[in-house]
């Protein structure tokens, strides 16, 4: 009887914890491949005392390695967003050397044509090859201890059931999975997962500052927002091809600002803008008030998304008040941007 009356806990315990925290948090081995890989042609600033600096530093023979230049070479054009969703989406490391990446996979990562399909398949081949050659297995096992700890410390950050249900409530969308992918070789970001065939929200997750601190728990939830929000937000904002047209012409002012920080054109400009309205309006959904002002400050006037202010006004307007669906309400704010900033 004891022994049940134990089971029962443990198991309520578990439920009571899945209730909780909706999203899973754990780390992928090829995720830290890449970004082991990076880290070899491109130092980052943390202190190469750290234990875990000292970990990835262990092999200098792999930052000589002739197949690494080789990598540069073929990646050198390929955004780091695709390179993220290349790595989440592969078998495990190493390949078998009879591996072929997909045309449909190939595809969804924007190369179409033969040429195209084969230089990412070229690509996937390169690094194979070196990670047959790099010592990162024994990099990925002296680093178990600190991934562990990290795992305790995300898992008293993750973003609240309240949160996620706000976000669904909002975008009028919901996910049967919610994934957070740290990574302790990544440079201090966030990146979200694209796939049209599966119904789970996900995101790639950097250290928060220098020296692998994933502490901030503010920070913390506001990237979780900010990267869950893409997939709610990308294929609403996209589906709207002959407003997006219309209001190219607002990409102008600001696209020198953008293009610094990876919004190359009108559209991922569009993107950007909404997932950071949605932002600012979660915030407001939990009492953040300084929070909310200091995006809107940060966004809006020191990283330049100046219609950021006016979309959050407009998706309030019809989403929260006039209780329009999230797509109607995208649509008619950007319809509104032709209006007020191309009528005038």
């Amino acid at each position: 009887m004891r022994i049940m009356t134990s089971l029962l806990t443990i198991l309520l315990s578990i439920y009571l914890n899945a209730q909780a925290n909706p999203s899973e948090v754990g780390f992928k081995k090829n995720i830290e491949f890449l970004g082991y890989i990076v880290e070899l042609g491109d130092p980052s600033n943390n202190d190469p005392n750290h234990p875990v600096s000292i970990e990835i530093n262990k092999f200098p023979e792999d930052r000589t390695n002739e197949k690494l230049t080789e990598l540069f070479g073929l990646a050198g054009n390929i955004d780091y967003s695709t390179l993220i969703n290349l790595m989440y989406f592969l078998p495990e490391f190493p390949l078998d050397n009879s591996y072929i990446l997909s045309e449909d996979r190939a595809i969804q990562l924007g190369f179409d044509s033969e040429d195209e399909i084969a230089t990412i398949r070229n690509l996937v081949h390169q690094i194979n090859a070196f990670y047959k050659q790099s010592h990162f297995d024994s990099v990925w096992e002296n680093l178990s201890m600190q991934r562990e700890e990290t795992l305790i410390e995300l898992r008293q950050l993750m973003p609240s059931r309240a949160l996620i249900e706000n976000m669904e409530n909002f975008y009028g969308i919901t996910f049967e999975q919610y994934e957070i992918v740290p990574s302790l070789t990544l440079w201090s970001a966030g990146w979200g997962i694209k796939d049209k065939y599966r119904n789970r929200a996900t995101f790639i997750l950097g250290p928060m500052a220098e020296n692998y601190d994933f502490g901030n728990r503010q920070n913390f939830v506001n990237l979780a927002i900010h990267e869950y929000g893409h997939s709610f937000v990308n294929p609403v904002v996209l589906e709207n091809t002959i407003e997006l047209t219309k209001t190219e012409s607002l990409f102008g002012p600001i696209k020198s600002d953008m293009v610094v920080q990876g919004y190359s054109n009108w559209e991922t400009c569009m993107i950007e803008h909404f997932v950071r309205s949605g932002e600012v309006i979660m915030n407001e959904f939990m009492g953040n008030n300084e929070g909310v002002k200091a995006l809107l400050e940060d966004y809006g006037k020191n990283r330049k998304f100046i219609y950021l202010q006016f979309i959050v006004g407009k998706l309030k307007e019809y989403r929260l008040e006039k209780k329009l669906s999230y797509r109607d309400s995208v649509r008619k704010t950007i319809e509104d941007l032709e209006l007020v900033y191309l009528t005038e």
